[in-house]
C-alpha cells in the first residue's frame, strides 16, 4: 500500500480524494491535513468525505511518513508541504491554484529533490483543451487577429 497524506483534507477537492482512496483500498492515509485553526481539526477523515469512520483525525501536522502528498490547499500551505516533502523525501501532487510565479519557481527548484505533478487544473477536458488551444494558437501565428 502507498503511504499518502492529504492536504486540503476538509476541501471538495481534499474530500473526494479521501473518499476515493478509502474505496480503492490501495493506499494507507497517513494524515488528513488542514491549516491551524480549521475548524474541523480533529474529525474523522472518512466522515467528512462521506465514507463512514475511518480513524486517521484531521489534523494540521504532519503525524507519519507519506510517500506521497497529495496537495489541494492554498499556495501559502502548499509551500509549506513542498518545505517538509523536500525534508522527508516524500512525492508531491500539487493541485492548488494561484501559486505565485516565485512560488512556481519553489516549485520548480524542489522537483530536482523530490518527484512533483503539479497541474493548476487536474481535469483532463481541461487540460486538453489549453493543448489544442496551444496548437491552435501556433497554427495561425503571431500576425494572426
Amino acid at each position: 500500500m502507498i503511504k499518502i497524506a492529504i492536504s486540503g483534507a476538509a476541501g471538495r477537492m481534499g474530500r473526494r480524494i479521501v473518499a476515493l482512496a478509502i474505496e480503492s483500498e490501495q493506499f494507507d492515509i497517513v494524515s488528513a491535513l488542514e491549516r491551524s485553526g480549521h475548524e474541523r481539526l480533529g474529525a474523522d477523515a472518512g466522515e467528512l468525505a462521506g465514507a463512514g469512520t475511518f480513524g486517521v483525525p484531521l489534523t494540521d501536522a504532519l503525524a507519519d511518513q507519506p510517500q506521497v502528498l497529495i496537495d489541494f490547499s492554498q499556495p501559502e500551505a502548499t509551500l509549506e508541504w513542498l518545505a517538509a516533502c523536500r525534508e522527508r523525501g516524500a512525492a508531491m501532487v500539487i493541485g492548488t491554484t494561484g501559486l505565485t510565479e516565485s512560488q512556481l519557481s519553489e516549485v520548480a527548484d524542489a522537483a530536482s529533490d523530490v518527484a512533483i505533478v503539479h497541474a493548476a487544473n487536474m481535469s483532463l477536458g481541461v487540460n486538453l483543451l489549453m493543448r489544442v488551444a496551444a496548437e491552435v494558437a501556433k497554427a495561425l501565428g503571431e500576425d494572426y487577429d
